[in-house]
């Protein structure tokens, strides 16, 4: 498969998931999952980077201390269960109970915890930074 190709069958994809939703429209909920997945995976990168491997890594948001040194250095937290590479675990492994599917409502309360986890000296940056993408997450459907 070349480029042209590849690129065609993303474009069907994102056509045929988005349905009756308008092109310009939903390009703002996919850029906003977008930067949501890369803001998760700058905070899963400085938490390595603190020490944190793949099997101590769902247990950070239990001490305070950690979150709040999270929130001072990168200006957010994303609790665990919220980070989108969970999201992507509990999609693959259904047997994990303690990781949200990934869903509307899922999206809708991260997005709103992320939000109340800013730190005071960011929310100019990140204030209402999701709006679109939360203002219209029930047009995507309930799943």
């Amino acid at each position: 498969m070349n480029k042209q190709q590849l690129a065609a069958k993303i474009w069907a994809t994102a056509d045929n998931l988005r349905s009756n939703i308008d092109a310009s429209e939903y390009k703002d909920y996919i850029l906003g999952l977008m930067f949501y997945m890369f803001l998760s995976q700058k905070e899963e990168s400085f938490l390595f980077e603190q020490g944190w491997d793949e099997s101590t890594l769902r247990e950070f948001d239990q001490d305070e201390d950690t979150v709040e040194m999270v929130r001072q250095s990168l200006g957010y937290c994303i609790r665990y269960q919220d980070l989108f590479s969970s999201w992507i675990c509990a999609v693959q492994t259904s047997q994990n109970k303690d990781l949200v599917p990934f869903s509307v409502d899922g999206v809708s309360k991260a997005i709103s915890a992320f939000s109340r986890s800013v730190h005071p000296v960011h929310k100019v940056i990140f204030n209402n930074i999701f709006d679109s993408l939360s203002n219209g997450l029930s047009k995507l459907g309930k799943t």
